[in-house]
């Protein structure tokens, strides 16, 4: 949301001063900024986590836990097989 939007800017305007544009990641050392953009497919949530790549449930467990996912994953009925959509 707006707020979220706006403490975000303010945030990278003291980290970094330039110009960011969408879709874009700047990394300085230790700090780094990615815009709050998702990309999300009709496709259940492993598949938009996965997208295509080998199925591996170790690097997975890995990514879900540096998400900090697991818990909202097992909130839902289907967990990670849930269908997600776009909107």
């Amino acid at each position: 949301g707006p707020v979220i939007c706006c403490a975000a800017w303010m945030v990278l305007a003291v980290l970094m001063p330039v110009p960011i544009s969408r879709l874009q990641m700047s990394l300085w050392g230790r700090t780094a900024y990615t815009p709050q953009v998702a990309d999300i497919f009709n496709m259940t949530i492993r598949d938009n986590i996965v997208f295509g790549s080998k199925f591996d449930d170790i690097r997975y467990a890995r990514v879900l836990n540096a998400c900090e996912l697991i818990q909202d994953i097992r909130t839902l009925p289907a967990g990670d097989m849930t269908q997600v959509s776009e909107r």
